[in-house]
């Protein structure tokens, strides 16, 4: 209804300077125009608002008459999402546990590595001084 008067007054104000006439032939001419935009807006509008609305009552319908025919019960469809919730956790920590594990480095020998030492150097030298005082008795 808007598109029509929009396209009514639009076509005959293009033509207003040239007479009562051309506006009037004009303004058919975008009452015309006018309602098939408007209607072709209102079409795509009603099929956006479908689509994106009704998706949630379409699937419902969908998934329930599933349910239906294949005879599960509401108990069973709860536990079967469950399980499948349980076990898509399960495996993405298993695959965050291996991603950290690459990413870690390991130090395969640990044995053999040697803490390192971060005493003073006077500490060090005294140490070699009890040592060789050690040494001789």
């Amino acid at each position: 209804m808007n598109h029509t008067a929009a396209g009514l007054i639009s076509g005959a104000a293009f033509r207003a300077f040239e007479g009562p006439k051309a506006m009037v032939g004009s303004g058919l001419v975008g009452v015309f125009l006018g309602t098939i935009e408007g209607s072709l807006s209102w079409l795509v509008d009603f099929m956006i608002s479908l689509k994106n609305e009704n998706v949630f009552l379409t699937k419902v319908i969908f998934f329930r008459s599933i349910r239906y025919l294949s005879g599960e019960s509401l108990e069973d469809e709860y536990l079967r999402k469950y399980v499948a919730l349980k076990e898509r956790a399960e495996k993405q920590q298993k695959e965050t546990h291996a991603a950290l594990e690459r990413e870690i480095p390991r130090d395969v020998n640990r044995e053999e590595t040697q803490p390192e030492d971060k005493s003073p150097q006077i500490l060090k030298e005294i140490l070699k001084v009890f040592n060789s005082i050690r040494e001789l008795f």
